[in-house]
């Protein structure tokens, strides 16, 4: 809505420069002088004329500027990130869509990603700019603290923030001094002087006074430069100038207090009731003003107050919006609550009602909170939480149910149903969400409704659309928590029950098909699971929930994957990124989810250019809105790439950040299982054979275990690490073992056509019965693996085994099995091995459950050294703790517990 934009530029407007202000080159050379700085603080309390200053300032300068006047609101970190880059883009109108794309799209903020991406968009501009953070003093969360001291440190040289404030910001101050990166205006550098106060009194406001009064006036305020203009506005058409001064004395509260009085004293009472009435308001505009004070006449009043400079600010170059002076705004409403206290909530609600009906929501919401009429505002929540909820802004949802009081949220079952929502998809423990779903229960059933005697079906609720529609949610969200148990058939029958009741909501529907897609793929049926993914998908972009319509269809297409439909899959990919690209070609990071699972397609296919690039963007794209289990899966495929190019190095690193990413989701074992597979086939890589048997020991997996769909990964893990083992040690029963969990793994995968999963299984079958010197069965595996995967043009499953696979291609291609597929997997193989030699970096004896890092092994090095501690942590420029800190991860990882040991350990297996 128009009006709606033209609130939030107010935020942007800078302050117009008055005529009447009295020249200030001393300090407008001191903020010059500050340009090539990082920041300007200019601090000081209320009335010292700090924005007028720096707007003055602003107005002056050739290069181009940014303004953001700060409120209560701009606490969220979400929120002022959005105004800092919106501040930006009036400057260079194409800086941060992509950040914001990002914001938008994310559930938890990855600020240094973001901000690393402001600071390199900023350094890309030919420009210099000014931004100036307007009463900063508003800013109270940590959160956004961290993030402004972070842009600072890495604030590129073209950049040159200013900050005003009361107090000073809660940033680290100390290096900026330190580094002579900052300049800083206080109160006593922006006191009148006495000179300054005479042009002010006797030139500006033509007063007429003697140098002696002058004195006395500057001493009397000390130069604060709202109690001389309080006190200019009293002495306009007074005679006893002299006596006038010398009555007020005392602290600035009394000066405030005498001389608005004074001010106020000698309006009219029409405007004095207008002033206090609508001091109530943050922001002023005639018809808001008109509507709270039932008058026709603000538009007047407010450009007579304009005129007079009766601390009123404008807030747009149309004199449409205003504001007054925080000082004169609190002193107005102190006025107000003593002199006419029962009409404040009457004012909050005509205001409420006014923002209400424009479409100011949030305004409207504060003003019914300020009334104490927690009715409206719970019912303003309640019609708005379905928009804030589909809009994926859960913070701002969670933070206006905050504000009620608990029995008004308790009694309404919506709210706590869509609070319920938003606790879920934002991750929190699944007794806080349940705990909310009671609170809707019971709130349904003292509207009469017995739930606790009611089934699921009956007709009572099915035949009311409320209660029948918040059954299904409720329901729904039952479902969608019982997703991450084990409890498959649970999901399934609530899932089904939530339907039933129809619940209505486009976004319900689609996390309930999202939550069907799940426990179909859990239950081994692919093809139901793809279709109640792609309904999901449906959903989700029919009510505009871009990251549900993208995220399921990404989740369909891996269930191509499943299928061997490698074709199939990349084409939904393809859709995924397309849906995810705005109109301005800016990818949403919502496209992460799309471009990791290519780039495990691409890496299938060899394309190893394709599949590192699509893999990295992915990666990347993810990282910014926190998708871990995705930045993971990234992680692993890129590992695969660097073992196939026998670079240990970055395998290493690659896997090292999977490990670590896959430990922040400790209760997600499918995603650890993921890893572990790339720990086997390193250690594999590197003749470990005492890693692998070491996972097999503490895995928990045996080959009589019951396999199911839920833990398909890690049994197809065990069975190759068994296969790798007896490889090596061909008088074990590992063979045997693996092949007996193999023929079930078969039979699981390819009866329910899970083809991608069964090519692996056929293949490690083969490599099993190749192994046992059994060449006819390992031949008669390996052709219904070709069969299976030359339609879609499998090559990694086979070549990555190396040369046992190469063996059996030839006897393939000798035998006549698919010729001319095994041939090109055969050429392709016997090239890779042509450029393998026993020289690489693969260490052969190495012992090390987790690879260590490129720094841990500077550091191993170092302790190998004489050097101390603390000599080793100056000489490779890191923090003491942070030595300690990779000390200590390499102990853990070599399984010692000092530094002799670890010294020792790393030489028996030629790390150092």
């Amino acid at each position: 809505m128009p009006q709606i934009d033209q609130l939030i530029k107010t935020k942007f407007y800078i302050p117009p420069v008055r005529q009447d202000i009295v020249p200030r080159a001393r300090l407008i050379d001191q903020l010059n002088s500050g340009l090539h700085r990082k920041l300007s603080l200019v601090s000081a309390p209320a009335g010292f004329g700090k924005t007028t200053l720096v707007s003055s300032w602003i107005h002056q300068q050739e290069r181009p500027a940014a303004w953001i006047s700060l409120d209560e609101d701009d606490n969220d970190l979400r929120v002022f990130l959005s105004y800092l880059i919106s501040a930006l883009q009036i400057i260079e109108k194409n800086i941060g869509n992509e950040i914001l794309l990002t914001i938008q799209a994310s559930q938890a903020l990855q600020v240094p990603s973001l901000l690393t991406m402001i600071v390199n968009e900023i350094d890309a501009l030919e420009k210099e700019l000014i931004l100036v953070l307007d009463d900063y003093h508003r800013i109270t969360n940590r959160a956004v603290h961290d993030a402004l001291d972070f842009l600072i440190q890495h604030m590129p040289a073209r950049m040159h923030l200013v900050i005003l404030g009361r107090v000073d910001p809660d940033i680290s101050q100390s290096r900026l001094r330190v580094n002579r990166q900052m300049i800083e205006l206080r109160s006593n550098d922006l006191r009148f002087t006495q000179a300054e106060v005479a042009a002010f009194i006797n030139d500006l406001m033509d007063l007429n006074m003697s140098p002696s009064d002058i004195a006395a006036l500057e001493k009397r305020t000390e130069g604060w430069i709202a109690g001389l203009q309080l006190a200019a506005l009293s002495l306009q058409g007074r005679r006893d100038k002299h006596e006038f001064v010398t009555k007020f004395s005392g602290s600035h509260h009394y000066i405030i207090d005498y001389l608005v009085e004074e001010v106020l004293s000698r309006q009219p009472n029409e405007i004095r009731t207008f002033l206090y009435r609508t001091s109530i308001l943050d922001q002023l505009s005639a018809p808001l003003c008109d509507a709270i004070l039932d008058i026709s006449s603000s538009r007047e009043i407010l450009h007579q107050l304009d005129g007079a400079n009766l601390f009123l600010i404008p807030l747009d170059d149309q004199r449409e919006w205003y504001r007054y002076h925080h000082l004169f705004d609190d002193f107005l409403q102190q006025c107000l609550r003593e002199g006419d206290p029962k009409r404040i909530p009457e004012l909050h609600i005509r205001a409420a009602s006014w923002y209400e009906q424009e479409g100011f929501i949030p305004e409207s919401l504060s003003h019914y909170l300020a009334a104490k009429d927690f009715e409206s505002a719970g019912r303003i929540i309640e019609q708005h939480a379905k928009e804030l909820l589909e809009h994926s802004e859960l913070a701002k949802l969670m933070s206006w149910v905050s504000l009620l009081p608990d029995d008004e949220v308790l009694c309404r079952p919506w709210i706590c149903v869509y609070h319920a929502w938003a606790l879920r998809l934002s991750g929190s423990p699944f007794d806080i969400v349940e705990s909310r779903l009671k609170d809707a229960e019971r709130a349904l059933e003292k509207q009469g409704w017995p739930l606790s005697k009611l089934g699921p079906t009956e007709k009572i609720i099915q035949n009311n659309d409320e209660a029948r529609r918040l059954m299904g949610h409720i329901t729904a969200i039952r479902a969608f928590q019982a997703v991450y148990s084990d409890d498959i058939p649970h999901v399934l029958e609530l899932a089904h029950q939530a339907k039933a009741y129809r619940p209505g909501s486009t976004f319900v529907v689609g996390n309930i098909d999202f939550a069907l897609g799940w426990a179909y793929r859990f239950n081994g049926d692919l093809e139901a699971s793809n279709q109640a993914f792609i309904e999901a998908s449906t959903a989700g972009l029919k009510s505009g929930n871009l990251y549900l319509g993208v995220s399921t269809k990404c989740r369909a297409a891996y269930g191509e994957v499943l299928a061997g439909h490698l074709h199939q899959a990349m084409e939904s990919l393809e859709e995924a990124v397309q849906i995810a690209t705005n109109d301005k070609g800016k990818l949403n990071p919502i496209a992460g989810y799309a471009l990791v699972y290519q780039g495990e397609v691409y890496r299938e296919w060899n394309d190893f250019v394709a599949a590192s690039r699509s893999s990295q963007a992915g990666i990347d794209l993810c990282e910014r809105v926190g998708f871990i289990m995705d930045q993971a899966i990234g992680f692993t495929t890129l590992f695969r790439i660097k073992l196939a190019q026998k670079d240990l190095q970055g395998a290493q690193d690659a896997l090292q950040k999977s490990i670590n990413l896959s430990r922040k989701m400790k209760a997600y074992i499918y995603v650890r299982r993921w890893v572990e597979n790339c720990q086997i086939r390193l250690w594999n890589a590197l003749g470990n054979v005492d890693a692998i048997a070491e996972w097999i020991q503490k895995s928990g997996l045996g080959i009589d275990d019951e396999t199911n769909y839920l833990r398909d990964i890690e049994h197809i893990i065990l069975a190759r690490a068994l296969v790798m083992l007896g490889q090596k040690q061909t008088e074990s029963h590992h063979l045997e073992d693996a092949l007996i969990l193999l023929e079930k793994l078969q039979d699981m995968t390819l009866t329910s056509g899970w083809a991608g999963k069964g090519i692996e299984v056929l293949v490690l079958q083969a490599l099993a019965f190749q192994a046992m010197d059994n060449n006819e069965a390992a031949l008669k595996i390996l052709s219904k693996a070709l069969s299976l995967a030359e339609p879609e043009g499998y090559v990694r499953t086979f070549i990555d085994e190396g040369l046992p696979m190469n063996t059996l291609l030839h006897q393939a291609v000798s035998n006549g099995i698919y010729p001319h597929y095994a041939g090109r997997l055969l050429s392709t193989l016997e090239a890779e091995l042509q450029d393998y030699t026993v020289e690489t970096q693969l260490m052969t004896e190495s012992r090390i459950i987790e690879p260590l890092s490129r720094r841990e092994l500077e550091v191993l090095k170092m302790l190998t050294t004489d050097l101390t501690g603390p000599e080793i942590a100056d000489e490779m420029h890191i923090a003491l703790t942070t030595l300690r800190f990779h000390t200590r991860n390499i102990y853990g990882k070599l399984e010692v517990n000092n530094r002799l040991s670890a010294i020792r350990k790393a030489q028996e297996i030629n790390l150092i």
